[in-house]
């Protein structure tokens, strides 16, 4: 495609650049019958690192995704990281039937889904995961197909405020030692973060504005959410030892989980 015709998605030419490779690779696979990709995540609502952040994408098929498909979508993933290193370890993409986004609600449905840290494998996916659905509805970007409101059945704000507070307290049973690297517990902990911000202001934000607001909201914590900024910041220095203060965290999850299941479940 002639470079004055290029669509931008992004204000980002690493991503526009990935997008560009990714998309007609997928539209080539045969027996998907792609209907629709589309972005969403940071590079859409903000405070994305061109450096650090993931590519979050929605692919939708026109049928629940097979093993065989799944070993040729392997392909493009891992040709993708040939052909572009820095995105290794840092795209998600989850592909979806037409059928399965219409009714996540009351049923489960096979999907392919490749993430940091999971290699390209099929779930059952339902109602847990409105959580993703809604921000594709609410800003995601055309990447190729119709509008991702056509094929998603409609999700109310009150429906992914309980979804995530749902979400959100489903981490009392996480337990420190079964994954203690810096950037899993940045994870955790500006997770629960957003999480708040979003049930206490109701609307979706990135984990960067939601840090700013928990260390105003909670100020007792704001030493252990800066560390969990500097934490992310450094995520894929997986060999680099980090002093971690397993008790702050520990008093910090249950104390930010009694707020969420202090709020309304509406």
């Amino acid at each position: 495609m002639a470079e004055e015709t290029r669509m931008e998605w992004t204000a980002y030419p690493h991503v526009n650049n990935l997008l560009y490779y990714l998309l007609p690779q997928l539209q080539r696979l045969k027996g998907n019958e792609l209907i629709g990709l589309y972005l969403y995540g940071s590079v859409v609502g903000g405070d994305y690192d061109d450096a650090l952040s993931d590519v979050d994408l929605l692919a939708v098929l026109e049928h629940d995704v097979t093993e065989v498909e799944l070993e040729h979508l392997g392909a493009i993933h891992r040709a993708s990281v040939t052909a572009f290193p820095r995105w290794e370890n840092r795209v998600e993409v989850a592909y979806v039937s037409q059928r399965a986004l219409r009714t996540f609600k009351t049923s489960d449905s096979t999907i392919g889904i490749i993430s940091p840290g999971e290699a390209l494998h099929r779930k059952q996916a339902g109602i847990d995961w409105l959580i993703n659905w809604y921000p594709v509805q609410e800003v995601g970007v055309n990447v190729f197909g119709p509008p991702p409101t056509t094929l998603i059945a409609p999700i109310t704000r009150a429906e992914y405020l309980q979804s995530v507070r749902h979400y959100l307290l489903r981490w009392r049973d996480y337990r420190l030692e079964t994954n203690p690297h810096h950037g899993s517990l940045a994870y955790l902990v500006l997770t629960l973060c957003r999480g708040l911000c979003t049930l206490e202001n109701g609307e979706l934000v990135s984990k960067i504005k939601a840090a700013a607001w928990a260390k105003a909201t909670m100020p007792e914590w704001s030493a252990l959410i800066e560390q969990a900024l500097l934490w992310r910041s450094k995520m894929h220095e997986y060999g680099k030892l980090f002093s971690i203060p397993s008790d702050d965290i520990v008093r910090f999850v249950d104390a930010a989980l009694d707020r969420v299941a202090a709020h309304p479940n509406d």
